[in-house]
């Protein structure tokens, strides 16, 4: 079945993948991960979407980038096809071709007028490892910030993080998708010598209170 509007116009089945980033793609790049990605999606023969003009590259959106060394354990994005694919041939070609690093872990069928999935993340669910993390309150500590013209600003982390516990390993907090990034809490811990390993756990949307996995919307 080829996908098309009552005009005539090719529309789209948008698919939703989530993946696990681990390995040496811990040290790359957003713009290099998207790179990957559609060396993938091009490797699978899949009846790609592709954007419009001089240029055409395969039409996918992407979730909050991830700071380079962080690992993310359930990563999501979508990507679209022109004709009806059926979900287990879609998931099996793309675990046949999966760099070394990642791992597909659930495929799904997305709306098709879902919004953005930048737009869709309120909060971040982060567990850092370390032997002092666990000793520090984070919700206590003041980061500095400073943009690209040399302003600085103060940032309370209370103001940020809406849930902070510690694990057996570590500690796990929820931390709104606004503000101050992920990579300025990273880099003041790492001066300081508070931590040896960051996992981002889950992209959440905030739905009536309740914190819900990105990959189910």
């Amino acid at each position: 079945m080829e996908y098309a509007s009552e005009d005539g116009k090719i529309s789209e089945m948008r698919i939703r993948v989530e993946y696990r980033k681990e390995g040496a793609l811990i040290y790359i790049s957003h713009l290099d991960l998207v790179r990957v990605w559609e060396r993938l999606l091009r490797r699978t023969d899949l009846p790609l979407r592709f954007t419009e003009g001089f240029n055409p590259r395969v039409k996918m959106d992407f979730c909050p980038p991830l700071p380079m060394g962080v690992i993310g354990e359930n990563e999501v994005m979508d990507f679209y096809l022109i004709k009806e694919v059926e979900l287990d041939e879609i998931t099996r070609r793309l675990k046949e071709n999966t760099p070394d690093g990642m791992k597909i872990n659930r495929v799904r069928i997305a709306p098709d007028n879902s919004p953005s999935l930048f737009s869709l993340t309120t909060h971040l669910e982060i567990e850092f490892f370390g032997k002092s993390i666990k000793n520090l309150n984070l919700k206590g500590l003041v980061i500095t910030r400073e943009n690209k013209k040399g302003k600085k600003r103060e940032v309370e982390l209370d103001k940020l993080i809406v849930l902070e516990e510690n694990e057996a390993e570590g500690k796990r907090i929820i931390m709104k998708n606004e503000g101050i990034g992920l990579s300025d809490i990273i880099k003041f811990l790492n001066e300081k010598e508070f931590i040896d390993r960051v996992v981002r756990k889950n992209l959440l949307i905030d739905i009536g209170g309740k914190f819900v996995p990105l990959f189910g919307i």
